[in-house]
Protein backbone atom coordinates (compact mmCIF):
# COMPACT_ATOMS: atom_id res chain seq x y z
CA UNK A 1 0.00 0.00 0.00
CA UNK A 2 1.67 3.44 -0.82
CA UNK A 3 2.02 5.50 2.00
CA UNK A 4 -0.28 9.24 2.03
CA UNK A 5 1.33 11.83 0.87
CA UNK A 6 2.55 14.48 3.10
CA UNK A 7 0.61 17.54 3.83
CA UNK A 8 2.47 20.79 3.20
CA UNK A 9 3.67 23.32 6.04
CA UNK A 10 1.31 25.80 5.45
CA UNK A 11 -1.50 23.31 5.14
CA UNK A 12 -0.49 21.98 8.36
CA UNK A 13 -0.36 25.71 10.07
CA UNK A 14 -3.70 26.76 8.64
CA UNK A 15 -5.43 23.61 10.12
CA UNK A 16 -3.63 24.31 13.59
CA UNK A 17 -5.26 27.74 13.61
CA UNK A 18 -8.64 26.31 13.34
CA UNK A 19 -9.59 25.69 17.08
CA UNK A 20 -7.97 29.07 18.21
CA UNK A 21 -9.58 30.90 15.20
CA UNK A 22 -13.44 29.49 16.40
CA UNK A 23 -12.96 30.21 20.02
CA UNK A 24 -11.81 33.52 19.24
CA UNK A 25 -14.72 34.47 16.87
CA UNK A 26 -16.84 32.66 19.20
CA UNK A 27 -15.57 35.00 22.00
CA UNK A 28 -16.10 38.23 19.95
CA UNK A 29 -19.54 37.02 19.24
CA UNK A 30 -20.27 36.40 22.69
CA UNK A 31 -18.81 39.61 23.88
CA UNK A 32 -21.23 41.54 21.42
CA UNK A 33 -23.84 40.22 23.66
CA UNK A 34 -25.95 42.52 25.76
CA UNK A 35 -24.83 41.50 29.80
CA UNK A 36 -27.87 40.23 30.61
CA UNK A 37 -27.81 37.96 27.71
CA UNK A 38 -24.44 36.75 28.04
CA UNK A 39 -25.25 35.27 31.07
CA UNK A 40 -28.55 33.41 29.51
CA UNK A 41 -26.10 31.98 27.24
CA UNK A 42 -23.07 31.62 29.72
CA UNK A 43 -23.95 27.46 29.86
CA UNK A 44 -24.13 27.29 26.05
CA UNK A 45 -21.42 29.62 25.15
CA UNK A 46 -19.00 26.99 27.91
CA UNK A 47 -19.89 23.74 26.04
CA UNK A 48 -19.32 25.49 22.44
CA UNK A 49 -15.66 26.71 24.24
CA UNK A 50 -15.48 23.01 25.47
CA UNK A 51 -16.51 21.92 21.81
CA UNK A 52 -13.90 23.90 20.53
CA UNK A 53 -11.06 22.72 22.90
CA UNK A 54 -11.67 19.32 21.75
CA UNK A 55 -11.61 20.44 17.89
CA UNK A 56 -8.38 21.96 18.19
CA UNK A 57 -6.71 19.15 20.15
CA UNK A 58 -7.98 16.76 17.05
CA UNK A 59 -6.81 19.24 14.36
CA UNK A 60 -4.37 21.43 15.36
CA UNK A 61 -2.68 19.46 18.26
CA UNK A 62 -1.55 20.23 22.10
CA UNK A 63 -0.52 23.83 21.26
CA UNK A 64 -4.05 24.75 19.47
CA UNK A 65 -5.84 23.56 22.38
CA UNK A 66 -3.70 25.40 25.06
CA UNK A 67 -4.34 28.35 23.45
CA UNK A 68 -8.18 27.93 22.87
CA UNK A 69 -8.48 26.83 26.71
CA UNK A 70 -6.46 30.12 27.94
CA UNK A 71 -8.31 32.36 25.60
CA UNK A 72 -11.53 30.73 27.56
CA UNK A 73 -10.48 31.12 30.93
CA UNK A 74 -9.14 34.75 29.67
CA UNK A 75 -13.04 35.56 29.03
CA UNK A 76 -14.65 34.21 31.94
CA UNK A 77 -12.42 36.26 34.15
CA UNK A 78 -12.57 39.60 32.47
CA UNK A 79 -16.68 39.47 31.14
CA UNK A 80 -18.04 37.59 34.47
CA UNK A 81 -16.16 38.58 37.36
CA UNK A 82 -18.09 38.59 40.42
CA UNK A 83 -19.58 42.38 40.67
CA UNK A 84 -18.58 44.05 43.90
CA UNK A 85 -18.93 41.07 46.04
CA UNK A 86 -22.28 39.70 45.18
CA UNK A 87 -22.77 36.29 44.13
CA UNK A 88 -26.19 36.10 42.26
CA UNK A 89 -27.43 32.83 40.77
CA UNK A 90 -26.26 33.39 36.99
CA UNK A 91 -23.10 34.02 38.77
CA UNK A 92 -23.19 30.36 40.34
CA UNK A 93 -24.53 29.12 36.79
CA UNK A 94 -21.05 30.66 35.42
CA UNK A 95 -18.78 29.59 37.67
CA UNK A 96 -20.57 25.80 37.50
CA UNK A 97 -20.51 25.88 34.09
CA UNK A 98 -16.54 27.16 34.10
CA UNK A 99 -15.68 24.66 36.98
CA UNK A 100 -17.43 21.41 34.34
CA UNK A 101 -15.86 23.72 31.14
CA UNK A 102 -11.88 23.69 31.92
CA UNK A 103 -11.85 19.87 33.49
CA UNK A 104 -13.68 19.02 30.24
CA UNK A 105 -12.08 21.02 27.64
CA UNK A 106 -8.10 20.20 29.22
CA UNK A 107 -8.99 16.63 29.26
CA UNK A 108 -9.67 16.22 26.22
CA UNK A 109 -6.70 18.38 25.38
CA UNK A 110 -4.54 15.76 27.08
CA UNK A 111 -6.25 12.91 25.20
CA UNK A 112 -6.03 14.53 22.08
CA UNK A 113 -2.29 14.76 22.62
CA UNK A 114 -1.92 11.56 23.21
CA UNK A 115 -3.71 10.37 20.41
CA UNK A 116 -1.51 12.43 18.18
CA UNK A 117 1.45 10.87 19.87
CA UNK A 118 0.30 7.97 19.24
CA UNK A 119 -1.31 8.45 15.85
CA UNK A 120 2.09 9.51 15.09
CA UNK A 121 4.58 6.50 16.32
CA UNK A 122 1.55 4.21 14.12
CA UNK A 123 2.29 5.86 11.37
CA UNK A 124 6.20 6.01 12.00
CA UNK A 125 5.65 1.97 12.52
CA UNK A 126 3.82 1.71 9.73
CA UNK A 127 6.25 3.79 7.55
CA UNK A 128 9.01 1.30 8.74
CA UNK A 129 7.14 -1.73 8.13
CA UNK A 130 6.49 -0.79 4.58
CA UNK A 131 9.93 0.09 3.99
CA UNK A 132 11.24 -3.18 5.62
CA UNK A 133 8.49 -4.99 3.70
CA UNK A 134 9.88 -3.59 0.20
CA UNK A 135 13.40 -4.81 1.53
CA UNK A 136 12.55 -7.90 2.14
CA UNK A 137 10.52 -8.29 -1.54
CA UNK A 138 13.67 -6.99 -2.98
CA UNK A 139 15.86 -9.64 -0.89
CA UNK A 140 13.51 -12.27 -2.05
CA UNK A 141 13.72 -11.15 -5.71
CA UNK A 142 17.39 -11.06 -5.59
CA UNK A 143 17.15 -14.08 -4.10
CA UNK A 144 14.93 -16.18 -6.29
CA UNK A 145 17.09 -14.21 -9.57
CA UNK A 146 20.03 -16.64 -7.17
CA UNK A 147 18.28 -19.62 -7.02
CA UNK A 148 17.46 -19.69 -11.09
CA UNK A 149 20.85 -18.50 -11.85
CA UNK A 150 22.37 -21.35 -9.65
CA UNK A 151 20.07 -23.86 -11.24
CA UNK A 152 20.81 -23.08 -15.10
CA UNK A 153 24.11 -23.73 -13.99
CA UNK A 154 23.96 -26.50 -12.05
CA UNK A 155 21.45 -28.16 -15.46
CA UNK A 156 24.85 -26.99 -17.45
CA UNK A 157 27.00 -28.40 -15.33
CA UNK A 158 25.32 -31.78 -15.76
CA UNK A 159 24.65 -31.58 -19.38
CA UNK A 160 28.56 -30.84 -19.08
CA UNK A 161 29.39 -34.18 -17.11
CA UNK A 162 26.97 -35.93 -19.47
CA UNK A 163 28.73 -34.66 -22.46
CA UNK A 164 32.07 -35.59 -20.84
CA UNK A 165 30.83 -38.81 -19.80
CA UNK A 166 29.86 -39.52 -23.42
CA UNK A 167 33.46 -38.24 -24.90
CA UNK A 168 35.14 -40.74 -22.43
CA UNK A 169 33.21 -43.66 -23.92
CA UNK A 170 32.96 -42.77 -27.29
CA UNK A 171 36.88 -42.61 -27.17
CA UNK A 172 37.39 -45.54 -25.03
CA UNK A 173 35.16 -47.68 -27.95
CA UNK A 174 37.18 -45.62 -30.63
CA UNK A 175 40.36 -46.72 -29.42
CA UNK A 176 40.00 -50.15 -28.76
CA UNK A 177 38.18 -50.35 -32.01
CA UNK A 178 41.57 -49.13 -33.32
CA UNK A 179 43.60 -51.28 -31.70
CA UNK A 180 42.46 -54.64 -33.18
CA UNK A 181 42.98 -53.58 -37.55
CA UNK A 182 45.84 -51.33 -36.07
CA UNK A 183 48.24 -54.62 -35.07
CA UNK A 184 46.43 -56.37 -37.85
CA UNK A 185 48.11 -54.02 -40.10
CA UNK A 186 51.77 -54.11 -38.20
CA UNK A 187 51.93 -57.60 -38.12
CA UNK A 188 51.64 -58.17 -42.16
CA UNK A 189 54.04 -55.30 -42.39
CA UNK A 190 56.26 -57.60 -40.24
CA UNK A 191 55.23 -60.75 -42.46
CA UNK A 192 56.58 -59.12 -45.67
CA UNK A 193 59.64 -57.49 -44.40
CA UNK A 194 60.65 -60.95 -43.05
CA UNK A 195 60.19 -62.13 -46.91
CA UNK A 196 57.41 -64.68 -46.01
CA UNK A 197 55.43 -62.97 -49.43
CA UNK A 198 58.15 -63.46 -51.50
CA UNK A 199 60.95 -61.22 -51.85
CA UNK A 200 60.33 -57.53 -52.07
CA UNK A 201 61.97 -54.52 -54.10
CA UNK A 202 63.73 -51.68 -52.84
CA UNK A 203 60.89 -49.24 -53.80
CA UNK A 204 58.34 -51.74 -51.93
CA UNK A 205 60.55 -51.44 -49.11
CA UNK A 206 60.69 -48.10 -48.98
CA UNK A 207 56.58 -48.07 -49.41
CA UNK A 208 56.63 -51.08 -46.11
CA UNK A 209 58.69 -48.41 -43.94
CA UNK A 210 56.24 -45.64 -44.58
CA UNK A 211 53.25 -47.85 -43.97
CA UNK A 212 54.96 -49.01 -40.59
CA UNK A 213 56.30 -45.40 -39.78
CA UNK A 214 52.60 -44.33 -40.41
CA UNK A 215 51.37 -47.40 -37.99
CA UNK A 216 53.61 -46.30 -35.46
CA UNK A 217 52.31 -43.11 -35.13
CA UNK A 218 49.14 -44.00 -35.02
CA UNK A 219 49.79 -46.85 -32.73
CA UNK A 220 50.99 -43.48 -30.61
CA UNK A 221 47.90 -41.69 -31.10
CA UNK A 222 45.72 -44.53 -29.78
CA UNK A 223 47.91 -45.16 -26.84
CA UNK A 224 47.24 -41.40 -26.14
CA UNK A 225 43.74 -42.20 -25.97
CA UNK A 226 43.64 -45.35 -24.06
CA UNK A 227 45.58 -44.01 -21.77
CA UNK A 228 43.55 -40.18 -21.27
CA UNK A 229 40.55 -42.89 -21.36
CA UNK A 230 42.00 -45.30 -18.02
CA UNK A 231 43.13 -42.05 -16.46
CA UNK A 232 39.49 -40.91 -16.46
CA UNK A 233 38.69 -43.87 -15.20
CA UNK A 234 41.04 -44.42 -12.37
CA UNK A 235 42.68 -47.13 -13.90
CA UNK A 236 45.91 -46.11 -14.90
CA UNK A 237 48.56 -48.24 -13.12
CA UNK A 238 52.36 -47.57 -12.82
CA UNK A 239 54.14 -51.02 -12.87
CA UNK A 240 57.42 -49.81 -10.89
CA UNK A 241 60.83 -51.33 -11.59
CA UNK A 242 64.23 -50.42 -10.62
CA UNK A 243 66.09 -49.20 -13.60
CA UNK A 244 69.05 -47.14 -14.36
CA UNK A 245 67.94 -43.54 -15.70
CA UNK A 246 71.40 -42.80 -17.68
CA UNK A 247 70.85 -45.97 -19.68
CA UNK A 248 67.28 -45.67 -20.82
CA UNK A 249 68.18 -41.52 -21.25
CA UNK A 250 70.52 -42.99 -23.81
CA UNK A 251 67.77 -45.78 -24.93
CA UNK A 252 65.33 -43.50 -25.71
CA UNK A 253 67.60 -40.75 -27.69
CA UNK A 254 69.14 -43.82 -29.57
CA UNK A 255 65.56 -45.07 -31.03
CA UNK A 256 64.94 -41.37 -32.36
CA UNK A 257 67.99 -40.95 -34.29
CA UNK A 258 66.64 -41.83 -37.57
CA UNK A 259 63.96 -39.27 -37.24
CA UNK A 260 66.30 -36.48 -36.00
CA UNK A 261 68.08 -37.41 -39.42
CA UNK A 262 65.55 -37.24 -41.67
CA UNK A 263 64.53 -33.60 -39.92
CA UNK A 264 67.99 -32.96 -40.65
CA UNK A 265 68.65 -31.74 -36.86
CA UNK A 266 71.45 -32.34 -34.54
CA UNK A 267 70.73 -34.14 -31.03
CA UNK A 268 72.82 -33.59 -28.28
CA UNK A 269 72.83 -36.37 -25.06
CA UNK A 270 74.47 -35.18 -21.85
CA UNK A 271 73.78 -37.69 -19.34
CA UNK A 272 75.56 -39.41 -16.16
CA UNK A 273 78.36 -41.64 -16.65
CA UNK A 274 77.54 -43.69 -13.70
CA UNK A 275 74.07 -45.64 -13.04
CA UNK A 276 71.12 -43.49 -11.92
CA UNK A 277 69.35 -46.67 -10.18
CA UNK A 278 65.53 -45.79 -8.76
CA UNK A 279 61.86 -47.17 -8.78
CA UNK A 280 60.18 -46.18 -11.92
CA UNK A 281 57.86 -47.36 -14.63
CA UNK A 282 60.43 -47.83 -17.38
CA UNK A 283 57.27 -47.68 -20.29
CA UNK A 284 56.15 -44.55 -19.09
CA UNK A 285 59.12 -42.44 -18.14
CA UNK A 286 60.07 -43.87 -22.57
CA UNK A 287 56.50 -42.71 -22.98
CA UNK A 288 57.40 -39.36 -21.66
CA UNK A 289 61.07 -38.85 -23.42
CA UNK A 290 59.82 -40.18 -26.30
CA UNK A 291 56.86 -37.54 -26.54
CA UNK A 292 59.15 -34.14 -25.28
CA UNK A 293 61.63 -35.52 -27.71
CA UNK A 294 59.22 -36.07 -30.63
CA UNK A 295 57.59 -32.73 -30.21
CA UNK A 296 60.78 -30.64 -30.16
CA UNK A 297 61.62 -32.25 -33.85
CA UNK A 298 58.06 -31.42 -35.16
CA UNK A 299 58.69 -27.92 -34.01
CA UNK A 300 62.39 -27.20 -34.68
CA UNK A 301 63.42 -26.12 -38.85
CA UNK A 302 65.95 -27.95 -40.85
CA UNK A 303 69.08 -27.29 -39.28
CA UNK A 304 67.71 -26.94 -36.05
CA UNK A 305 69.57 -28.51 -32.79
CA UNK A 306 68.06 -30.31 -29.76
CA UNK A 307 69.33 -31.78 -26.67
CA UNK A 308 68.63 -34.04 -24.31
CA UNK A 309 70.25 -33.42 -20.92
CA UNK A 310 69.74 -35.61 -17.38
CA UNK A 311 71.24 -35.11 -14.16
CA UNK A 312 71.01 -34.66 -10.25
CA UNK A 313 70.46 -32.40 -8.18
CA UNK A 314 69.42 -31.99 -4.76
CA UNK A 315 68.30 -35.66 -4.64
CA UNK A 316 66.30 -34.87 -8.12
CA UNK A 317 66.74 -36.38 -11.41
CA UNK A 318 66.22 -33.49 -14.01
CA UNK A 319 65.94 -34.35 -17.60
CA UNK A 320 65.88 -30.78 -19.86
CA UNK A 321 64.39 -30.99 -23.80
CA UNK A 322 65.79 -27.94 -25.29
CA UNK A 323 65.27 -27.27 -28.73
CA UNK A 324 65.97 -24.19 -31.20
CA UNK A 325 62.79 -24.35 -32.67
CA UNK A 326 59.82 -21.75 -33.42
CA UNK A 327 58.91 -20.95 -29.20
CA UNK A 328 56.06 -20.75 -27.92
CA UNK A 329 53.82 -17.24 -26.82
CA UNK A 330 53.90 -16.83 -22.98
CA UNK A 331 50.03 -16.57 -23.54
CA UNK A 332 49.76 -20.07 -24.81
CA UNK A 333 52.11 -21.51 -21.76
CA UNK A 334 48.73 -22.10 -19.53
CA UNK A 335 47.07 -24.37 -22.26
CA UNK A 336 50.07 -26.50 -22.81
CA UNK A 337 49.62 -29.33 -20.49
CA UNK A 338 45.19 -29.35 -20.59
CA UNK A 339 43.72 -32.47 -22.36
CA UNK A 340 43.08 -31.63 -26.08
CA UNK A 341 44.69 -28.41 -26.14
CA UNK A 342 46.67 -27.53 -29.08
CA UNK A 343 48.53 -23.99 -29.53
CA UNK A 344 48.61 -22.53 -32.71
CA UNK A 345 52.46 -22.73 -34.81
CA UNK A 346 51.84 -22.45 -38.38
CA UNK A 347 53.27 -25.29 -39.27
CA UNK A 348 50.40 -27.61 -40.16
CA UNK A 349 51.41 -30.09 -36.98
CA UNK A 350 48.32 -31.85 -36.24
CA UNK A 351 47.75 -33.97 -32.74
CA UNK A 352 45.67 -35.00 -30.20
CA UNK A 353 46.68 -32.58 -27.92
CA UNK A 354 47.15 -35.36 -25.11
CA UNK A 355 50.97 -35.92 -24.92
CA UNK A 356 52.10 -33.41 -22.67
CA UNK A 357 48.73 -33.90 -20.10
CA UNK A 358 49.63 -37.61 -20.29
CA UNK A 359 53.18 -37.03 -19.15
CA UNK A 360 52.40 -34.82 -17.16
CA UNK A 361 49.97 -37.02 -15.13
CA UNK A 362 52.51 -39.91 -15.58
CA UNK A 363 55.50 -37.39 -13.79
CA UNK A 364 53.31 -36.32 -10.92
CA UNK A 365 52.24 -40.10 -10.22
CA UNK A 366 55.96 -40.54 -9.77
CA UNK A 367 56.18 -37.94 -7.56
CA UNK A 368 57.81 -35.41 -9.61
CA UNK A 369 56.87 -32.30 -11.46
CA UNK A 370 57.46 -30.79 -14.86
CA UNK A 371 57.43 -27.67 -16.17
CA UNK A 372 58.49 -25.72 -19.44
CA UNK A 373 60.58 -22.68 -20.52
CA UNK A 374 60.03 -20.37 -23.74
CA UNK A 375 59.33 -17.46 -25.93
CA UNK A 376 58.67 -16.72 -29.26
CA UNK A 377 60.63 -17.35 -31.83
CA UNK A 378 63.89 -18.18 -29.00
CA UNK A 379 63.05 -21.91 -29.01
CA UNK A 380 61.88 -23.93 -25.87
CA UNK A 381 62.53 -26.13 -22.60
CA UNK A 382 60.38 -29.14 -21.15
CA UNK A 383 62.03 -30.17 -18.27
CA UNK A 384 60.51 -33.07 -15.64
CA UNK A 385 62.21 -33.79 -12.54
CA UNK A 386 61.97 -37.40 -10.11
CA UNK A 387 63.06 -38.25 -6.39
CA UNK A 388 65.84 -40.37 -6.72
CA UNK A 389 64.91 -43.31 -4.60
CA UNK A 390 66.35 -46.19 -3.31
CA UNK A 391 65.19 -49.50 -5.28
CA UNK A 392 62.57 -51.08 -3.72
CA UNK A 393 63.74 -55.01 -2.63
CA UNK A 394 61.22 -57.12 -4.56
CA UNK A 395 59.45 -60.21 -2.86
CA UNK A 396 59.93 -64.06 -3.18
CA UNK A 397 58.06 -63.73 -6.12
CA UNK A 398 60.30 -60.84 -8.03
CA UNK A 399 56.97 -58.72 -8.66
CA UNK A 400 56.25 -55.27 -7.32
CA UNK A 401 53.22 -54.24 -6.94
CA UNK A 402 51.68 -51.83 -9.77
CA UNK A 403 50.42 -48.47 -8.31
CA UNK A 404 47.27 -47.06 -9.65
CA UNK A 405 47.66 -43.21 -10.66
Amino acid sequence: MEPRPQRSALRRRLEALKGPGLTLLLVAGFMALPHEQALQFAAAFTAILGLATAYAVLSGGFWSALTTTLLTLAYFTWEFAIPAGTLSPEHLIQLGSMAVAFPLGFTMMLRGKARAKQAARLQAERDTALAHARQLESEVERRLAELRQASAQQDELERFRELDRLKGMFVNAVSHELRTPLTTIVGYVEFMEDGIGGALSTIQRDYLQQIRRSSKQLERLVDDLLDFARMEAGNFKLNRRPADLSDKTRQVADSLRPQVREARLMLEVSVPEEPLVTDIDSQRIDQVLLNLLSNAIKFTPESGTISLRLSVEGGMACWEVTDTGIGICPTQHEKLFRAYSRIETGLGVKGTGLGLSISKAIIEAHDGEIGMRSALGQGSTFWFRLPLKAPSVRSKTGELEPQTL
